[in-house]
């Protein structure tokens, strides 16, 4: 066979029906453009929340250095420095720490820092500059609030500190601040050199591992940040000191990874799940449109690809001819729907994060492969779709080319009679169903809107408030300290201030006090490790019998929940009984009874620091998770024994680490209102949880689900409108000669808009009852799936999104093809018949 090079005229062809088919060029560039939309904005999200998660957690630890070097002398440092594991080193020279009363709810440094571990410690200055002179200082924003001081350069105040016991004031003026974090549990007043040499001028030079004046602290990042444990292991071999060594031992050095830095990066299988989810949605979503707009193009032109089959065009330059037209218009929708979807995604960021936990959103930069993925998935998308149509045109025989009319064959009879009122209706119906993959693929695109909307707003109409108060507030009102949960903070308890403040509050109901032991010397060890258990060594399989230790006052033991065995009031107060005590479960209600290792009966002998106490297990119960620390949330139970035996075992736990308290009938106004004034008094150190802040929580979590999910299927619904357009005006466009033949012979121009508008509504009415019974499929399989996994929720059954959809599309539908037909269905007779020749 006898080759030709006519590459060129296939590509000039090519650009030919693209230029000719400018309506349908728009719709599929709109189409394009959403569907790389939808898939930039998914990653977006995604890429924000890990960015975001991973942000807050770097800066709620106070610093963006991987690992930290502590309490060592000089000449080690600055061999540590010199590592080439390291990216950049700052270092810290210890002075002493702050003893003013007015910010002792942080733990404050006085210290030198040099410039890299400032800009490390977020430390760049609002104003004014680093501290030179030996009477100035730096420090932020929440230190100068809670010394009561303006948020400006050159401010004064007494600096009282400590240096290796030694009380010292002096002085200072602010040379330059920065900006605080909020709920910061630790901060540091850098001082100048100058400063530094006279503070420590004649005090011994701190030996290795010593927590003493004048010691330096490295911090710093890492050129990887993968096996950041190993690579610190190392650098601290290398400068002669042992990995291994714990507290006290030979080569000991206090080195620590930054817990931010520790989190795994790997996605929950339920996220994976959701993002594998999504991208098959969106995938089918823009193959049903893009897939639609390019065979109605290819079945509307399919004479023109007789004619050039049967000059020699070869089936594969036919399929070219479809797919370049699709790839030529990606090249303009592809670039548009990743830089909106990126804008979206970013708009949508916050919400999402503000329903994690009230997390600070974070502006996403475009990230290269983030946009290349999303762009290539969606050209995938593109050339899929066109793949079919493509082959369609490559197919049909040149003698089918010329017979085709748009429809199948049909065997029906054509009734007539009394039934001829309904001709209309029946030639609109036929017109659908003649070509019945068409009139599928359509009403499917539209219909998947449908059942995206209605999945959204049953699955948000199945969070219960109810259910969600009950598994995060234990009462009207729950008070702990600001700092808890923070391991190393020694303000874990509740301010007394504010315990006296509380207990003169005539509205207050059934003060309930929770206290707790938390050595932060040594938080790796357990306050108690039990020894004997009925006389014999403790075994358990699953405990190697560690516990926490919880002391209760009698109102807080009314909110436990027994689950073995019974408490009894009177005899427990006698302190020989203990009990063990767990979390109940997300909803507040349930107990797990896998939770306690111990059982009522028991006689237990533990070790509590060094004092033996033996007990009889009174009973197993369970609390709220609110009440109890934490960090003393685990797999296994606490014991938990009487306020006044717990303090007798750790007197230094004086005060509560929980305030739990309902307000009397009528007073929560009055209450809240006195709490929040107490709360925004400087230095109040406390945060409040109440069943209104729980309830606005819910309200915000399932408006972020809500509003999220209305624009994502918003965009499907705009995608399953573009194809109910193309569909309606491609038919208007390839039947021009139809429906000007159907007139010539004695159809009125109101039946033929009729006709017109009526197909429009059937393909709707179509979509709109698929889309009913695929919602309420969806219901119970994919939304009854979810809920089940989200414990704040209860499923229901709900289709009247679904239902109130409906009308929409219907007068979409009308509208449309409406205004469709007095476009294209206009103009004489004569001189229709001529144009569609």
């Amino acid at each position: 066979m006898l080759r030709n090079n006519n590459k060129k005229f296939i590509k000039t062809l090519s650009q030919s029906c693209l230029k000719a088919s400018r309506s349908r060029n728009i719709i599929a560039v709109v189409a394009i453009i959403l569907t790389a939309m939808l898939f930039t904005s998914v990653a977006t999200i995604l890429q924000g929340s890990m960015y975001c998660i991973k942000e807050q957690a770097i800066r709620q630890s106070g610093t963006k250095a991987m690992v930290s070097l502590k309490y060592m002398p000089e000449k080690k440092a600055e061999q540590i420095k010199r590592d080439p594991a390291f990216e950049e080193i700052g270092t810290m020279r210890f002075v002493g720490t702050s003893t003013d009363p007015r910010l002792e709810r942080l733990a404050v440094n006085v210290a030198w820092l040099d410039e890299t571990l400032c800009d490390l410690n977020f430390m760049e200055l609002k104003e004014g500059q680093r501290p030179e002179k030996e009477n100035e200082v730096a420090v932020d924003t929440t230190v100068l609030d809670l010394l009561d001081l303006p948020h400006r350069a050159g401010a004064s105040f007494d600096l009282s500190y400590e240096v290796n016991g030694r009380q010292e004031t002096k002085k200072v003026t602010v040379s330059g601040f920065w900006e605080g974090e909020k709920d910061e549990t630790s901060s540091n007043i850098a001082v100048s050199e100058a400063f530094a040499d006279r503070a420590l001028s004649g005090e011994a030079k701190p030996e290795d591992g010593e927590t003493a004046a004048g010691c330096l602290i490295l911090m710093g990042t890492l050129k990887s940040d993968e096996n950041i444990s190993e690579q610190l292991d190392s650098i601290v071999k290398s400068a002669g000191y042992d990995p291994g060594a714990d507290v006290g031992e030979k080569g000991f050095l206090r080195a620590n990874v930054n817990p931010a830095y520790e989190q795994s990066a790997s996605l929950a299988p339920e996220m994976i799940a959701a993002v594998i989810g999504a991208a098959i949605l969106i995938l089918v979503a823009g193959y049903l449109i893009i897939y639609n707009i390019f065979q109605i193009s290819v079945l509307k032109d399919i004479r023109l690809y007789g004619q050039l089959k049967t000059i020699g065009t070869s089936p594969k330059q036919l399929a070219y001819i479809v797919k370049r037209q699709g790839l030529r218009l990606s090249v303009i929708g592809i670039p548009a729907g990743l830089i909106l979807g990126w804008l979206l995604g970013n708009a949508l960021l916050p919400l999402i994060m503000k329903s994690l936990d009230g997390r600070t959103a974070y502006f996403v930069a475009p990230n290269l492969w983030v946009m290349l993925a999303s762009g290539i998935f969606a050209l995938l998308t593109v050339w899929i779709s066109c793949k079919k149509p493509g082959r369609t045109a490559a197919r049909i025989s040149p003698i089918e080319a010329l017979r085709y009319n748009g429809q199948e064959n049909s065997k029906k009879a054509v009734k007539r009679g009394k039934e001829s009122k309904m001709r209309i209706v029946r030639m609109a119906s036929a017109n659908l169903t003649g070509n019945k993959g068409k009139t599928l693929l359509v009403v499917l695109s539209i219909a998947l809107s449908i059942v995206i909307f209605n999945s959204i707003l049953n699955l948000t109409d199945c969070f219960d408030k109810e259910t969600y108060a009950k598994g995060r507030v234990a009462a009207d009102f729950l008070v702990k300290s600001s700092d808890s949960g923070q391991t190393d903070s020694p303000n874990y308890m509740i301010p007394e201030n504010f315990s006296q403040f509380i207990k003169d509050q005539p509205q207050v109901k059934d003060l309930s006090s929770v206290y707790y032991h938390h050595d932060i010397n040594d938080i790796s060890a357990d306050p108690a490790v039990i020894k004997t258990r009925n006389g014999k060594p403790y075994e358990d399989e699953n405990d190697l019998g560690g516990k926490q230790v919880y002391g209760f006052d009698e109102n807080a033991l009314k909110r436990c929940k027994v689950s073995e065995g019974k408490l009894d009031m009177k005899k427990f107060a006698s302190g020989n009984y203990v009990l063990e005590v767990g979390p109940l479960d997300d909803t507040g209600q349930k107990v797990d009874a896998d939770t306690f290792s111990l059982h009522p009966g028991d006689r237990i002998t533990a070790d509590f620091h060094g004092k033996e106490k033996t007990y009889e297990v009174m009973a197993c119960v369970a609390v709220n998770y609110a009440l109890l620390y934490e960090s003393s949330i685990g797999d296994f139970g606490c014991l938990l024994l009487p306020k006044e035996q717990f303090q007798s075992l750790y007197p230094q736990e004086d005060r509560p680490i929980r305030h739990i308290f309902d307000a009397e009938k009528g007073g929560f106004a009055e209450l809240n209102k006195a709490i929040e004034k107490y709360q925004d008094q400087p230095g109040a150190n406390i945060r409040v949880q109440t069943r209104t802040s729980v309830d606005a929580a819910f309200e915000e979590t399932r408006q972020t689900y809500s509003i999220s999910g209305t624009v994502i299927a918003a965009i499907f619904g705009i995608i399953g409108l573009l194809n109910l357009l193309n569909v309606i005006l491609t038919g208007a466009i390839a039947r021009q000669r139809e429906f000007a033949v159907m007139q010539s012979v004695g159809m009125t121009r109101k039946q033929l808009r009729r006709l017109f508008v009526l197909e429009g509504l059937f393909y709707a009415v179509a979509a709109a009852l698929a889309g009913i019974v695929l919602s309420a499929a969806a219901s119970v399989t994919i939304v009854k799936g979810l809920t089940a996994g989200w414990w704040f929720t209860l499923y229901h059954m709900t289709l009247l999104p679904a239902c109130a959809l409906a009308p929409v599309y219907l007068l979409a539908a009308a509208v449309i093809s409406a205004l469709v037909d007095r476009m294209w269905n206009k103009g004489s007779v004569v001189e229709r018949l001529r144009r569609s020749k």
